[in-house]
């Protein structure tokens, strides 16, 4: 198969000074003539005679290595063992820049000019324009001479720099680190591109792919312009995001939603002391009194009719527990569209006070919804902080005592498409630490580990394709500027041994 990218009609090489860095011949071969071409196409014999550019026949693979053997058959007394090729790469820069091969300029005399000053500029600086013009008469050009001085000595600069070991130690770092970060997608990537890899089985660890962290969705804010502002709260069988809702309420204006719900799973004592709520049998008590209710569906289909259109629904901690609930109830019963058509968002009070009163923090004040009604409201403003319509009810009183405007809002909103992405992030992170609790790590580090979207199997498979340094690499691998888990040598090799140990005892059974 013929490389058709390769074939070009024009080539140089040069000879370069080992001790001088500068070129010392250069050589230039081309192909095509742009006079010839002309001549050709009009057929006119009286123009036969020029200085035809026309001075290579041969392929373009051979073009350029032709012109290296010349000019060493010629210069033979001046070659010596060349330590580098930076120097060949920077005129190669040079030329590049002022005949850059994705435009032809060999078919005339441009392409030996243009060689010619890349490297007059490669010897002499770019001063040789200054040189050029006095040599034929012609003015420096006071601010050209500024402009090249002042080119120069940052380039002197620059070079000087380079030869510092701080800079060489800084570009070792660099080097080494994008090595790891190569080493560490080829971990996570397997044998992606073997030969025949279409033809391994689906289940070869080779193939899997060990995936990424979950990326935040960057649609984080919603838009509060011609919205409808709806408060509201949850009650639930426990704190986990795993937890059924037991009451929810809302407000619009003077408009109330209230609905006890039948959870699925028990109510734990912790949240009974906070809610009042119990659970018997098919029958939900509040205080010990029997309360009316209604399943999960009912509920969520009787709230979404009852929500006016482009609601954005205002509650306190929602962004990491509310909405978190009741996008999975929705989930669960497939009314995430429904709700999508009804409701544009949610806005987390907590983070509105916080961004809001600064000074609360420093002064150590608490910013828990009772705390913030004293201070607003006043000590004497009281509601039932077991009910979720108290709750509601005081969150839309503290709003209008505080006044805030949609700048201040705006920042603290988010769609229902990240809060619907958080959940999907916290139910995987869940699933990898109940995984990893076997690792002989912290349990804030296995957190951490589990958020990154890393569980036991991906530090088995990135043990099987690079050993310990496997394991090491994509637990330390920097993603947009961070590390995935740790660098510290003490947790990555404790983690690493375990996995190790676990693999041996694996193929000392089989």
């Amino acid at each position: 198969m013929k490389l058709h990218s390769y074939i070009f009609t024009l080539g140089h090489a040069t000879v370069i000074g080992n001790l001088s860095g500068k070129c010392l011949h250069f050589g230039l071969k081309s192909t095509d003539c742009r006079k010839c071409n002309y001549i050709d196409e009009k057929g006119d014999a009286n123009e036969k005679d020029h200085d035809c550019r026309r001075n290579y026949s041969g392929s373009s693979l051979s073009m350029e290595t032709n012109i290296s053997i010349l000019l060493k058959c010629e210069n033979t007394n001046k070659l010596a063992n060349l330590g580098s090729s930076q120097s060949n790469e920077s005129l190669n820069y040079f030329i590049s820049t002022k005949a850059p091969k994705s435009k032809h300029f060999g078919g005339s005399q441009s392409l030996g000019y243009r060689v010619a000053s890349a490297i007059s500029q490669k010897n002499e600086d770019r001063n040789y324009v200054v040189e050029v013009n006095k040599t034929h008469s012609l003015s420096p050009c006071k601010f050209k001479c500024q402009q090249r001085e002042h080119l120069n000595s940052k380039r002197k600069r620059e070079k000087a720099k380079a030869t510092t070991p701080a800079f060489k130690r800084k570009r070792r770092d660099k080097k080494g680190s994008r090595v790891k970060s190569v080493r560490a997608k080829e971990i996570r990537e397997g044998d992606s591109y073997s030969s025949a890899i279409s033809c391994i089985e689906e289940d070869c660890p080779d193939i899997e792919e060990i995936p990424l962290p979950a990326a935040e969705n960057d649609n984080i804010n919603s838009h509060l312009v011609n919205t409808a502002t709806v408060f509201f709260d949850l009650e639930t069988t426990g704190l986990g995001i795993s937890c059924d809702i037991t009451q929810i309420t809302a407000v619009f204006g003077t408009k109330k939603f209230s609905q006890y719900v039948m959870p699925q799973q028990p109510i734990t004592p912790a949240a009974s002391k906070v809610t009042g709520l119990t659970r018997l049998g098919n029958i939900l008590y509040r205080n010990g009194i029997p309360v009316p209710h209604q399943s999960r569906i009912e509920f969520l289909k009787e709230l979404i009719t009852w929500l006016p259109e482009n609601a954005v629904l205002f509650g306190n901690n929602v962004k990491s527990f509310d909405s978190r609930i009741i996008i999975k109830a929705l989930k669960e019963e497939n009314l995430i569209k429904d709700f999508k058509a009804k409701c544009k968002g949610f806005v987390d009070t907590l983070h509105v006070f916080r961004a809001a009163y600064p000074k609360r923090k420093i002064e150590r004040k608490s910013f828990k919804q009772e705390e913030l009604v004293k201070d607003f409201l006043g000590e004497s403003v009281t509601y039932d902080v077991q009910n979720a319509l108290g709750d509601v009810l005081a969150l839309q009183e503290l709003l209008r005592k505080a006044g805030f405007s949609l700048v201040c809002v705006q920042p603290h909103s988010f769609s229902i498409d990240f809060a619907f992405q958080a959940l999907i992030n916290v139910e995987m992170s869940n699933r990898n630490y109940e995984l990893l609790k076997v690792l002989p790590i912290s349990a804030g580090m296995t957190k951490r580990m589990a958020k990154s979207g890393l569980n036991i199997q991906h530090l088995k498979l990135a043990f099987r394709r690079g050993g310990v340094d496997g394991v090491y690499n994509v637990m330390s691998e920097e993603i947009n500027g961070k590390v995935r888990v740790t660098k510290n040598r003490k947790i990555l090799v404790a983690a690493a041994q375990f996995i190790k140990d676990e693999i041996a005892n694996i193929e000392t059974v089989v």
